[in-house]
């Protein structure tokens, strides 16, 4: 439980601006205080510019308050029942923060350095982090995905039909942060820094997925939107078993990363940058490659059925595994640059 003292200074630093810096002095005259909010009910209060650095904020109702520009370096906000929806977090300083399993749906993170937070298990549909700085941040599991119900199902695992939401992160930088098996279906990412990241097991395409695979407190289906990854950055990323069925990476830069036994299917990755990259075992089913750059890359064993790679660069890669990859079903190889075999060498 909240510490009562806390709870009464705090709502008084939430009215006049002169009241707030007598929050922020007694914060910098006694550094080894960290205030206890746990569990507070502090529905739409105001704390804009007031200095929450350590505090623990666990399992508080939060929602929808107003925090931008706010201290919240270290802070605790972690819990399955701590509200923060539609809070307006813009600018805040949210780094090393614990968030793990908090309800961020619908806030406003814009701006707001979430650099090294924890936000394992975090619920940030339709949230909006244009232009954060989520650099080494925890996001493993946590949902960034746009969806809907299915008609006549009840308790939808996101959001309501009536209002599906799409987090949008454009351009977020996301280098090295770890979003392994993340929701990210339908969130806007165009022109993000991925670089780095670790993506495996992400689902970031188009899914239908039992409520039961997601959270065993509810049953259903939901519906998942893909990805907007059109020029981002994901070099040297870790994409690895990731699901990314429709997603769209034109132009994305994929150089070096790890794509081993992705979900690519029916993916545009027109002009992609794929030099270097590993799809080894990767579902290219219907997928658009042309005039992707793709020197190097490892495809061995990668299902390439209806794909699209007229144009594209496929030098450095094995010739026998390029005319392996020809010889599948329906693909289209005008126009490629290859290393061809001479008679001899196809021949043995």
């Amino acid at each position: 439980m909240a510490n009562p003292e806390h709870i009464d200074r705090l709502k008084q630093a939430a009215g006049a601006s002169w009241k707030r810096g007598r929050w922020n002095r007694w914060r910098q005259q006694h550094p080894e205080i960290h205030p206890d909010l746990r569990q507070a009910f502090l529905y739409g209060i105001r704390l804009r510019g007031i200095n929450l650095s350590g505090a623990d904020l666990s399992e508080a109702d939060l929602s929808p308050a107003t925090f931008s520009p706010t201290e919240l370096a270290r802070a605790r906000v972690r819990g399955d029942t701590t509200d923060l929806s539609d809070a307006d977090l813009s600018g805040a300083n949210l780094s090393e923060a614990n968030v793990n399993e908090a309800n961020l749906s619908g806030a406003n993170l814009s701006d707001a350095d979430l650099s090294g937070a924890s936000l394992y298990l975090a619920r940030l549909s339709g949230a909006d982090l244009r232009d954060a700085d989520l650099r080494n941040a925890d996001l493993r599991e946590a949902n960034l995905s746009y969806g809907k119900r299915y008609p006549n199902r009840r308790n939808g695992p996101y959001v309501s039909e009536a209002n599906p939401r799409k987090a949008t992160l454009r351009p977020a930088n996301l280098s090295r942060a770890n979003l392994s098996g993340a929701l990210l279906s339908g969130a806007h990412l165009k022109g993000s820094i991925l670089a780095e990241a670790n993506l495996s097991h992400a689902i970031l395409g188009w899914a239908v997925l039992h409520q039961e695979e997601i959270s065993s407190a509810q049953s259903g289906e939901v519906e998942l939107y893909p990805a907007e990854l059109s020029n981002a950055d994901l070099g040297h990323a870790n994409l690895s078993f990731a699901q990314m069925p429709g997603i769209d990476l034109w132009g994305a830069n994929l150089s070096g990363a790890n794509l081993s036994h992705a979900d690519l299917s029916s993916a545009t990755l027109f002009g992609a940058n794929l030099s270097q990259t590993n799809l080894q075992g990767a579902n290219l089913f219907c997928a658009n490659l042309t005039y992707a750059t793709m020197q190097g890359a490892n495809l061995e064993q990668a299902t390439v059925d209806h794909a699209t790679f007229e144009g594209a660069d496929l030098r450095a890669i094995p010739w026998q595994i390029v005319k392996a990859l020809m010889e599948q079903t329906a693909t289209n190889f005008a126009r490629v640059q290859w290393d061809h075999a001479g008679e001899e060498e196809e021949s043995l």
